[in-house]
């Protein structure tokens, strides 16, 4: 990076405003597990916290973040805590670690049980030794565990050790599934928040493009973005692997490299999103370096704009999302076909929809539940939500949900000149005959690289709100990133 680069990213940095977090948010879903649960008697649920986890064998650990659904009933930021609820009150207990005193000098002041309390306005604060005893003291006989898997990673949640808990009834049915629904379905303090940490990426997506050059690169690009996020809400990393991408590269859904310099012309994709207690934003931009849209990319750019904006006109409680996600790609189809002229252009929609055609160009969902993850969980439950779909178009669908009103979720259609998928489509006997193979080859579509535009939204009870204001349209691109629009407006 050179010494003009990093002097232009300081002095715009922005005044440090951190996002509050309202302690009630955490009281408030206490309450709700526990009527959920149907109020028992003796019944508490038991939460394992976060802890360390080492980089391979050395004595670093990745940076650390707490366990989520431990955050979403506590919002207590301490590794190695247990927590508990009380079923019948909602009242939360956490249980923290008995830290040595020698930790001090390397941690600062220890937490207690009464810094903790008054910090975490949660109910009762004990020592993690002191767990077993403390529940028997509150009335516990029971204790509720979560048992299930990530429908993403398919990885199990993580659950507390029971050695210390052998006297309690353990039960594994129900924590999990109605907890994951309760993350699903989001409060409005939630939502408050993350509308707020959406304000601040967004408004760094707008420096990245305000400060683009058409010599950097791609990297500077993720400096720019999580300077600004750390700087303004004191975020103190992205909340995934961010994606910085030009040229070629935005045809690569996870590219990871950001590393190539960019050259004037250039399609530039960016993928980033801020994460700030827990909660996770994840907004994509996609922009010429050199800020100005040739022919081909805003024929492009305005047909993914124009199926983004098309789910947003549709979203609301009661639609399917598999329904939004075909109304994106149906969208997509028809600029393929009638303005850059690559599929045929006597396709009819439901043949280009039957071949499945347009996964080898947008080989992703539409989308994906946000909140305490990225990729938040609940996008499929057995027995709760719709199953996953079976086919090329819908099989890749992080849910199946049917809209309800304060989910949280990402609207995020994308075109993509993948030369691995277009070669294999145009090798398959049902969606080869619609391609035009020589348009399709031409370099600037075969080397296109992708746009991919994505936004943050809330289901509200008649329709949705995008919470993510960036420049959508390609003259407000052009001119912010000309420096003759200021942005928001």
């Amino acid at each position: 990076v050179t010494v003009s680069v990093l002097y232009c990213v300081i002095i715009m940095l922005p005044k440090c405003s951190p996002i509050p977090l309202v302690r009630k948010m955490f009281s408030e879903q206490r309450e709700r597990l526990a009527k959920a649960m149907g109020n028992p008697v003796g019944e508490f649920a038991l939460y394992k916290g976060g802890g360390d986890v080492p980089r391979n064998s050395s004595d670093t650990c990745f940076s650390w973040r707490q366990e989520s659904y431990f955050f979403h009933m506590f919002g207590v930021e301490i590794m190695d805590c247990l927590g508990a609820v009380d079923l019948r009150s909602g009242e939360g207990i956490v249980f923290i670690p008995r830290l040595p005193d020698e930790y001090a000098v390397w941690m600062g002041a220890l937490p207690t049980p009464e810094s903790v309390k008054a910090s975490s306005e949660v109910e009762h604060v004990y020592f993690v030794d002191e767990a077993a005893a403390a529940l028997k003291k509150h009335g516990c006989t029971a204790l509720h565990i979560l048992d299930g898997s990530n429908s993403d990673s398919g990885i199990k949640v993580a659950a507390p050790s029971l050695d210390a808990f052998g006297d309690f009834d353990v039960k594994t049915e129900r924590l999990f599934l109605v907890h994951t629904q309760l993350r699903v379905v989001k409060t409005d303090l939630e939502c408050a928040f993350f509308g707020a940490l959406n304000k601040v990426a967004s408004a760094a997506h707008v420096q990245v493009m305000q400060q683009c050059k058409s010599d950097w690169h791609e990297n500077q690009l993720e400096a720019a973005f999580l300077s600004y996020c750390m700087a303004a809400a004191q975020c103190k990393c992205l909340a995934y692997g961010g994606i910085a991408a030009s040229g070629k590269g935005p045809a690569i859904l996870h590219y990871v490299d950001n590393n190539r310099k960019m050259e004037s012309g250039d399609m530039v994709l960016v993928d980033f999103g801020g994460e700030l207690h827990c909660f996770a934003s994840d907004i994509t931009c996609s922009f010429p370096c050199n800020g100005k849209f040739t022919p081909t990319q805003r024929t492009v750019y305005e047909g993914v704009l124009a199926a983004h904006d098309a789910v947003l006109e549709s979203l609301k409680p009661g639609v399917s999302w598999v329904d939004m996600h075909l109304l994106a790609l149906r969208t997509m189809g028809r600029m393929l076909r009638d303005g850059l002229g690559v599929i045929r252009g006597d396709a009819t929609d439901e043949e280009i929809e039957k071949s499945g055609l347009m996964a080898a160009f947008q080989p992703h969902g539409l989308g994906h539940l946000i909140g305490l993850e990225v990729h938040d969980v609940g996008g499929y439950i057995d027995g709760v939500t719709p199953p996953r779909g079976k086919t090329p178009m819908t099989s890749k669908l992080r849910t199946a949900r049917t809209m309800e009103e304060n989910i949280l979720i990402t609207v995020e259609p994308g075109c993509y000149f993948n030369q691995v998928t277009l070669e294999a489509a145009l090798r398959n006997a049902d969606q080869s005959p619609l391609l035009v193979e020589d348009a399709l080859r031409r370099d600037e579509v075969w080397n296109f690289g992708g746009v991919r535009i994505e936004s943050n939204v809330r289901i509200t009870g008649a329709g949705c709100l995008n919470y993510t204001n960036v420049p959508r349209k390609v003259e407000d691109i052009e001119a912010v990133m000309a420096g003759t629009k200021a942005w928001p407006q």
